[in-house]
């Protein structure tokens, strides 16, 4: 469920329509949240403020406040700051792009493309400052082209947030453990030895060395050390060569 400000684009909402099935929409503006909103799968709150460029270059700092109010109702929620439109930066500042139907050079029929429709003298370090100051506030940075996009993005992002993310995952690499007895290393670092840090300084407690340990019975080491079975006991030992 995204829960939706009254003032928002109906045609955006109807985007949202075709692939989210509950879409509430209630005033959400008069109790500091953004224009949407919805719980993730832990149980938080994510919402979202979208703005055009031409709201973020004529007035910046009205969409600061607004941004920090927002931002200092609800602390505990995520809060991200979605532009859309398209811009063109240059020398003199920034222009406003609008996608339009031109006519096509020596042919018949038109074909779309990226216009200027509105240019801005505000300079382009200017607002690039100020949107590495909003995502320094703790707020989050997302961008679009048009209504379409911008349903697009709210219904890839809300999706996210109702399942734990693992895209990371598979980057992560172990903690990688040390200790100061070269035979508890030895243990834990050798391959396959299934066995942790605490049972491995069991291990050299009562048998001082891993030499001494590999001369007893997998039977004798599981009933000398405590939380080693049989099973770990060979385990620990074929990863030290020991025919088992």
């Amino acid at each position: 469920m995204i829960v939706v400000d009254l003032h928002e684009p109906p045609e955006i909402v109807a985007f949202l329509k075709q692939s989210i099935d509950t879409l509430p929409k209630t005033n959400l503006n008069t109790s500091r949240w953004a224009d949407y909103m919805w719980s993730t799968w832990d149980k938080g709150i994510e919402h979202v403020e979208r703005k055009q460029w031409g709201e973020i270059l004529s007035g910046m700092d009205k969409v600061e406040r607004q941004l920090r109010l927002e931002y200092q109702a609800h602390p505990s929620a995520r809060l991200y700051l979605l532009i859309e439109g398209v811009i063109d930066p240059d020398s003199s500042g920034v222009t406003i792009m609008k996608r339009r139907r031109i006519p096509i050079p020596g042919r018949k029929g038109t074909e779309v493309a990226w216009v200027g429709s509105w240019h801005s003298r505000q300079p382009y370090a200017r607002v690039s400052a100020w949107l590495s100051a909003i995502q320094r506030m703790g707020i989050y940075l997302v961008f679009t082209q048009d209504h379409l996009s911008t349903a697009q993005m709210l219904v890839q992002m809300f999706k996210t947030s109702q399942r734990q993310s693992t895209t990371l995952n598979r980057y992560t690499k172990p903690d990688i453990q040390f200790h100061e007895n070269p035979q508890i290393m030895s243990l834990i670092g050798a391959y396959n030895t299934g066995i942790s840090v605490v049972l491995a300084e069991r291990v050299i407690r009562d048998f001082t060395t891993i030499h001494n340990m590999l001369e007893y019975s997998p039977e004798m080491v599981a009933s000398t050390v405590e939380g080693i079975g049989i099973v770990k006991a060979k385990q620990m030992q074929r990863a030290f060569g020991k025919d088992v």
